[in-house]
């Protein structure tokens, strides 16, 4: 499980210097900050970056509002999980955080976003409740996709 989760933070940490490659900071608004600390609050112990940090990857991005709505999709998607499928050993979240992560970078990785053939039933649930919590026209911006060449 332990490398499981370390693929998926690796895959993050890699999509977040892709995205956010950029050296000038946008400072965010006290909204933005407000909706980044309901972010950090909701994944509490999983998401393993301070607040601090947090703000600094999505000032750095060179989107920050695409960070911050991935960010927020992320947080919603895992919420609501843990509650449905009453998730509740730390293991077990951290589990599921990294399979939301994983289908996040699935996304922008150019995944399909209307087809869950071949995906289990975990990751068709994650990408039904990702996709319900992006913006509608997020997979449309230029700042979403990430390319590998």
């Amino acid at each position: 499980m332990k490398k499981h989760l370390s693929l998926c933070l690796l895959i993050l940490f890699s999509l977040t210097a892709v995205v956010g490659a950029k050296s000038v900071r946008t400072p965010l608004s006290e909204k933005d900050r407000a909706r980044l600390e309901t972010v950090k609050e909701t994944l509490g112990d999983v998401e393993t970056k301070s607040l601090a940090q947090l703000m600094s990857e999505v000032e750095r991005s060179a989107y920050p509002q695409i960070s911050l709505a991935m960010k927020e999709a992320m947080a919603h998607t895992y919420a609501d999980i843990v509650l449905e499928q009453k998730v509740t050993t730390k293991a077990k979240k951290e589990w599921l955080y990294s399979m939301v992560a994983l289908n996040m970078a699935y996304f922008q990785f150019g995944g399909a976003k209307d087809s869950a053939s071949g995906a289990t039933n975990i990751n068709k649930l994650i990408r039904y409740k990702l996709k319900m919590y992006l913006p509608p026209h997020i997979f449309n911006q230029p700042g979403f996709h990430v390319s590998v060449e």
